[in-house]
């Protein structure tokens, strides 16, 4: 890396978010996940506050590119001299005329508390700039993108003349189409640091929060030293905090959370089972019987015929079920942990009398191999063959089913273990272990979703209200998106567009237009009692200003609307208005495996944002009497998973509350965040 001076921001004002992003990039490199900074397996060296000019992270690739970081908590739209954002394109700019390296980026890190200004339109400016000739650009984007370009222009041309060099446009343009705006939610408590912390224990990292504490102490640590380096030796001082080896192979599936299956060197030829013999079976006594045969023919074929609920012998006797296992040892541990197979009766064992061992030979080799390839093909190894949900628990049964020629090899749950399923052995998930109170647990779905999720949770812990609440409008199940939308025009010219969640709110025409005549009619009324509609120039907020003062108070300029008017739609309006991720999920409730019913109290549905406090939001529920009843973990991934769930929680009469305290003495909720659909609150009123 270049040899120039380029201290930049202080180390300390900066610290703990830069830490977060080095951290990150440390612990997706270390569990092997693609992120938004490098790519899995690729990156090469990481240095902190280095003497180049982008000088927070500089990332070296394995292909000889570099990615530069620059990693903001929060910035606004400042382009103006002392502004964040102006600092940051300065150091861009800086770093790019010190010679620009292959396909070299320059990052701008930031979490959705920046202003929308900078994440959402900051974002898809630099995106569309980046992507189409310039001509295109200018013709096809939104105003208000196309201003963000031509005013990072202007900026980068002062800065080219402050340095002493020429103007350059082509340079500046290039500059521009290296820059991006990455929004990465990291910090303490954030949906992503939960979702690493997931991971970090999926891959053997002993006590992850511990972990990730380190690793993020150790940034800091390693930014006042101005340290660079290898993402191998870091990798070698971390792996010793893990727990143990011997996972599952990576392509066996696209799973981030993998579970302990050995060396997968599978019993396959025995047969134990446990029967109900009944008199015409000789020479078995009959009753309960546990017994053991050698599996396969001279012709590699099964001796005994099995079917769902019953065995069939070569004499055509069929015999009822109870369980089938691969070793005597692994039916007699099923035996002790389910002592109702057997209850009070008394059980014949009858062993196979021989001394051979039928694990070595050509057939139990080739079924060997079989299984061997249906656990790597197995596509989601943390569900259930059976019921496809996932499957958590410190020890869980493998199993195998189907036929012969193409078994299924994976886990199952106690409750869904059928007879004929032919029990491997078990295995093991630390994750589980240290997290016993999160049953069934989807932790790959959850870390998946939670990047850019919870949009409308982080927009509530900005608001100054003392008493919040959630308003959720989708009760009506929507139709074919429409293609009109609402335009709200601003004073001074600016113009904005009617979101809804985190995109473009699309109506029909018919709806538009009475959605437009009734913010018209609000528009007039609140000029006439002098508390005019507005927005703030940066998060971009609407309401009157009277309560946009109340909520933001001095820090962002509210400009007043004038009126709102039905325009069709277009896709470049989707660039400005739409952020990937969930505006609600990924969020976790408990249910009652018995009755499918969500645990509730008082017709309260209590749902969570972080699955790594359950085991406090127990002690808490249970010390205010609230009953538990044996449950399992079920997590929403999506909006669309939780629009259906809140449907089904209105149309009962309930209430969704949002990380819910109660109060040990009265039993009364006294922290939660409620989540109401529009229709009930205007009904309510």
């Amino acid at each position: 890396m270049s040899a120039k001076s380029g201290a930049g921001a202080s180390v300390s004002s900066g610290a703990s978010f830069q830490a977060r992003v080095g951290g990150y990039v440390i612990a997706t490199s270390l569990c092997g996940i693609d992120s938004e900074l490098a790519p899995a397996g690729q990156l090469k060296l990481i240095g902190f506050e280095t003497a180049e000019s982008i000088d927070d992270i500089n990332l070296a690739i394995s292909d000889g590119s570099f990615v530069y970081v620059q990693a903001k908590a929060t910035i606004d739209f400042s382009p103006n001299p002392g502004g964040n954002l102006r600092s940051v394109f300065e150091q861009f700019e800086r770093q790019h005329a010190l010679g620009s390296k292959k396909a070299s980026r320059f990052l701008l890190v930031t979490t959705s508390r920046s202003s929308k200004k900078v994440v959402y339109e900051l974002r898809a400016a630099l995106e569309a700039f980046r992507l189409g000739p310039e001509k295109e650009f200018t013709r096809d984007q939104p105003r208000a993108l196309v201003d963000i370009i031509n005013e990072l222009r202007r900026v980068l041309r002062e800065l080219q003349v402050a340095a002493g060099r020429p103007k350059d446009q082509s340079i500046i343009d290039d500059i521009l189409r290296r820059s991006f705006v990455i929004v990465l939610d990291i910090e303490a408590g954030d949906p992503v640091e939960q979702g690493l912390l997931l991971v970090l224990q999926s891959q053997g990292f002993a006590a992850p929060s511990a972990v990730w504490g380190k690793i993020v102490s150790d940034c800091v640590t390693h930014a006042k030293a101005r340290h660079s380096i290898e993402i191998e030796r870091l990798r070698a001082d971390y792996d010793r905090f893990k727990l143990r080896e011997g996972r599952i192979e990576e392509e066996a599936s696209d799973d981030l959370l993998t579970v302990e299956f050995g060396e997968m060197n599978f019993s396959a030829g025995r047969e134990v089972v446990l029967c109900r013999v009944r008199d015409n079976a000789p020479p078995l006594p009959s009753g309960l019987v546990l017994f053991e045969f050698y599996r396969f023919d001279d012709d590699c074929a099964e001796r005994i015929k099995f079917s769902e609920d019953d065995i069939t012998l070569a004499s055509g006797v069929r015999i009822p079920l109870i369980r089938r296992a691969a070793t005597f040892e692994g039916l007699q541990r099923m035996i002790e942990a389910d002592t109702s197979l057997v209850g009070d009766e008394p059980l014949t064992i009858a062993p196979i009398n021989s001394e051979q061992d039928f694990e070595i030979g050509n057939c139990a080799e080739i079924h060997r191999q079989r299984l061997r390839d249906a656990a790597r093909a197995n596509s989601r190894p943390l569900h259930c063959v059976h019921c496809g949900r996932p499957v958590s628990s410190p020890i869980a049964s493998l199993v195998e089913l189907g036929t012969l020629e193409r078994p299924i090899v994976g886990l199952s749950h106690d409750a869904c273990l059928k007879p004929s399923d032919r029990v491997l052995g078990t295995a093991r998930g630390d994750f589980f272990e240290s997290y016993p109170e999160l049953v069934n647990f989807d932790a790959n779905g959850w870390f998946r979703a939670s990047h850019g999720g919870q949009i409308t949770f982080a927009n509530a812990d900005v608001l100054r209200t003392q008493h919040k609440l959630i308003a959720w409008g989708g009760l009506n199940p929507r139709g074919p998106v429409g293609n009109y939308v609402i335009e709200i025009a601003l004073q001074g010219g600016g113009r904005e567009i009617v979101t809804q969640r985190n995109g473009v709110h699309r109506f029909d025409r018919v709806p538009a237009e009475k959605f437009a005549s009734s913010l018209n009619s609000q528009f007039e009324e609140s000029r006439k009692t002098g508390d005019p509609f507005c927005y703030s120039d940066q998060s971009k907020a609407f309401g009157r200003r009277s309560f946009l003062l109340e909520q933001l108070g001095g820090r962002e300029r509210l400009v007043p609307v004038e009126n709102a008017r039905v325009r069709t739609y277009e896709e470049r309006f989707a660039a400005r208005y739409t952020r990937p991720g969930q505006w609600y999920a990924p969020l976790l409730y408990l249910r009652d495996p018995a009755t499918d019913e969500p645990v509730a109290y008082e017709n309260m549905v209590l749902l969570l944002t972080d699955p790594l406090t359950l085991r406090n939001f127990l002690v808490n529920w249970r010390s205010a009497e609230l009953d538990v009843p044996t449950y399992e973990t079920v997590s929403i991934h999506s909006d669309a998973e939780f629009d259906e769930f809140m449907r089904w929680v209105e149309a009962r009469g309930w209430t969704a509350v949002v990380d819910p305290l109660l109060d040990p003495t009265d039993k009364n909720l006294v922290s939660g965040l409620p989540i109401r659909s529009v229709e009930a609150l205007t009904n309510a009123r």
